[in-house]
């Protein structure tokens, strides 16, 4: 994913951070602000160790039922990503012997520009391209 695919996925010239982290993975930080409001897309790779108690852990992460999604990785999933001050949306899954996690978020519950639909699309598009880069 680069910064111009990013930008535009979040609506205007985002800033990039890169961090890997402790487990051996990267984190990678798209942020879009404008006034008040932060759109955020963040990117996760990291090696997998166990399969399937790790993404059941990401998963129980959710906060709305996980659903099914086809032709991304393996095993991906869709579902939400709300904290108490932003709405998000996103895709966990697999590829090979690494976990991926996509999370595109607005930080004005009710934004009209990142709708949950909205951000429901985007972060299955985001989610084919990193699937596709790991492949």
């Amino acid at each position: 994913m680069n910064k111009a695919t990013a930008s535009g996925a979040l609506g205007g010239s985002a800033t990039l951070e890169l961090n890997p982290t402790a487990d051996g993975g990267q984190l990678c930080t798209f942020q879009y602000q404008k006034d008040s409001v932060t759109h955020s897309l963040q990117i996760f790779v990291r090696p997998l160790k166990d399969q399937n108690q790790e993404m059941h852990s990401y998963q129980s992460r959710c906060t709305s039922p996980p659903v099914d999604l086809k032709g991304i990785g393996n095993e991906a999933v869709q579902c939400g990503a709300d904290t108490t001050k932003d709405r998000g949306e996103q895709v966990i899954g697999r590829v090979r012997d690494q976990a991926f996690i996509v999370t595109i978020s607005s930080s004005l519950v009710g934004d009209p520009s990142m709708t949950r639909e909205q951000l429901q699309g985007k972060a299955r598009d985001i989610a084919e391209q990193v699937a596709g880069s790991l492949f």
